[in-house]
């Protein structure tokens, strides 16, 4: 064992647990951040991806242990987080006060890059812990864009870590335990009036649209 320790020293192939983590979790994490970059910065973003990714796997225990939680409220046997969890999370983070909850979610839907417009307005769409992760980097530029100072390789990063240390990782995730919509009365509720809102929306070259005349009727 001392040999071929002695042996890694010597061939310089110790690596630090961050980057064995990091090694480890490549083809895990899979972010897309080309869209937070733009043409100008485009250069930078290997060096913003790895910065993001090592933020990430510092907090990604607390990060998975939140997103197992919400999970449960909406599913406990699904392990798959649903849009209107999200919310509840975006709620209790309290991210609702720094960018509306509307703005929020169309955030979220920009994340995943939704094309079906159902989607992005449904609340069974789901989530996986990498979209999730996803959704919160692009939260965190929308929100900490302006207050940070951008230097190129680590603007990214900084958002994020601004957004983790003053709202997430924070979070007890205790509260409302009790919460959940995933009991059967809930969610007969949740799907009926998902259902009427379809029904009463129309589409329109703009999208969707909910009138007061629909309202009424």
């Amino acid at each position: 064992m001392g040999k071929m320790m002695r042996t890694a020293v010597a061939t310089g192939r110790v690596s630090s647990p961050l980057q064995s983590a990091a090694k480890t979790s490549q083809g895990f994490f899979q972010l897309n951040i080309k869209a937070l970059l733009g043409e100008d910065h485009a250069i930078f973003h290997d060096e913003e991806l790895q910065q993001v990714q090592n933020v990430l796997l510092r907090h990604i225990s607390s990060l998975r242990r939140t997103y197992n939680h919400y999970c449960k409220l909406g599913d406990k046997d699904s392990g798959i987080l649903y849009r209107m969890e999200f919310w509840k999370f975006i709620k209790d983070t309290k991210i609702y006060l720094k960018l509306s909850m509307p703005e929020s979610d169309s955030v979220i839907s920009t994340s995943l890059e939704l094309e079906c417009e159902v989607e992005r307005q449904s609340p069974f769409t789901r989530f996986l812990f990498r979209e999730f992760l996803q959704a919160i980097v692009f939260l965190s530029v929308h929100i900490y864009a302006a207050s940070v100072v951008r230097e190129n390789g680590s603007f990214i990063s900084k958002c994020l870590s601004g957004l983790l240390e003053d709202h997430v990782l924070t979070l007890d995730v205790s509260i409302n335990a009790g919460y959940s919509h995933s009991h059967r009365t809930n969610k007969q509720y949740i799907e009926r009036c998902w259902k009427i809102y379809m029904i009463l929306n129309k589409r329109t070259k703009n999208g969707f649209t909910f009138t007061k005349y629909s309202v009424l009727f």
